[in-house]
């Protein structure tokens, strides 16, 4: 689906009593646009779920108000599973 008409989806889903967009699906971050798509979910007055491995995430993600929640998933060799700490933080 294109960033517009995403974009569509997403203005309209507070009228459908609908709190919170999550984004999943191989890794959401390299949607072009992601950004864009996440500021307006934020915008929207939506919360926010990403389901992301961290594989291309930015500090621009994790600024303030924009993610409200996040799912990682740390296949067995990566470093975040010995420092588990520190994703929550």
């Amino acid at each position: 689906m294109t960033s517009q008409r995403w974009r569509k989806v997403i203005t309209s889903a507070p009228a459908a009593g609908i709190e919170t967009i999550q984004i999943i699906g191989g890794e959401p971050t390299m949607r072009p646009g992601f950004l864009t798509l996440a500021d307006h979910v934020v915008g929207t007055g939506l919360k926010l779920q990403v389901y992301t491995n961290l594989y291309r995430v930015t500090d621009a993600l994790w600024a303030p108000g924009t993610v409200t929640s996040a799912c990682v998933s740390c296949p067995g060799s990566c470093p975040c599973r010995q420092r588990p700490h520190q994703l929550a933080g």
